[in-house]
C-alpha cells in the first residue's frame, strides 16, 4: 500500500504598509525599515518583516504563522522565539490598522505591541493603551495613551483616509508631504528618485 500527501496552498491578496527610516546622527547612520502585511479582504494580520542596520550591527525580526523571532547582534537580547500576542496590533502598523476606527464603535483600548523597526528590543510585550477619537479641521484624530506616553495620528477625513501626521511622545514626527499612485516598482534607477521631495534624495 502507498500514501500520498496533499499539500494546500492558500493563496489571498495582501496590503503592504512599508515603515522606512534612514537617519545620520553623528558618524552613524541608521537605515531601518518594517513591512507589515495585512490580508486586504478582511485587514488581518499576516506577517511583519523588519530590519535594523547601522555601524555596530544588525537587528532582524520577522513575525509569521504567530510565531515572532528576533535576531540582535546586542549580546544581552541575541536570538528570541515566541508567540505573538493574540488580539495585538503592531506599532509599525498603526498608520494602517488604525483606520478601521475611524468611524462606528470605538473601543476603550487596544493592545499595542512596540515597534520592531528599531535596534534594540528591550521588551517583546504588548500593553494595553487608551485609546481616544477626534475631530479637528479635516482630520480625524486618533490618540492612544499609555501613562505619560501619547502617540497621536492624524488621517484625512475623506476617503482613502491618508496619514496626515504622527506625532509620538518620544519626539517622533512625520508629515505628509507627498501622495502619488505610481508603479513604483519601475522606478528603481537613478532617474526614479526625482519623484522624492528634494530635501529628502
Amino acid at each position: 500500500s502507498s500514501s500520498s500527501t496533499i499539500e494546500r496552498i492558500l493563496w489571498f491578496d495582501v496590503i503592504k504598509l512599508n515603515h522606512i527610516l534612514s537617519a545620520r546622527t553623528g558618524i552613524y547612520r541608521y537605515e531601518q525599515m518594517a513591512s507589515v502585511f495585512l490580508r486586504r479582504e478582511d485587514g488581518g494580520l499576516q506577517k511583519i518583516a523588519a530590519s535594523s542596520a547601522e555601524a555596530c550591527g544588525l537587528t532582524m525580526s520577522q513575525m509569521t504563522k504567530g510565531k515572532l523571532r528576533v535576531e540582535s547582534y546586542f549580546e544581552s537580547e541575541g536570538s528570541r522565539d515566541q508567540a505573538w500576542p493574540g488580539g495585538a496590533i503592531p506599532e509599525d502598523g498603526l498608520p494602517a490598522m488604525l483606520r478601521d476606527f475611524l468611524s462606528g464603535d470605538l473601543p476603550a483600548r487596544l493592545k499595542i505591541f512596540p515597534s520592531l523597526l528599531h535596534g534594540r528590543h528591550p521588551s517583546l510585550s504588548a500593553s494595553d493603551w487608551d485609546l481616544a477619537r477626534d475631530a479637528e479641521g479635516e482630520t480625524i484624530v486618533m490618540t492612544l495613551a499609555r501613562g505619560s506616553a501619547r502617540s497621536v495620528l492624524r488621517f484625512a477625513k475623506t476617503a482613502p483616509h491618508h496619514l496626515v501626521s504622527w506625532e509620538k511622545s518620544d519626539g517622533t514626527r512625520y508629515r505628509l508631504r507627498k501622495v502619488e499612485r505610481l508603479p513604483y516598482w519601475n522606478l528603481n534607477g537613478p532617474a526614479g528618485a526625482a519623484w522624492w521631495p528634494e530635501e529628502l534624495r
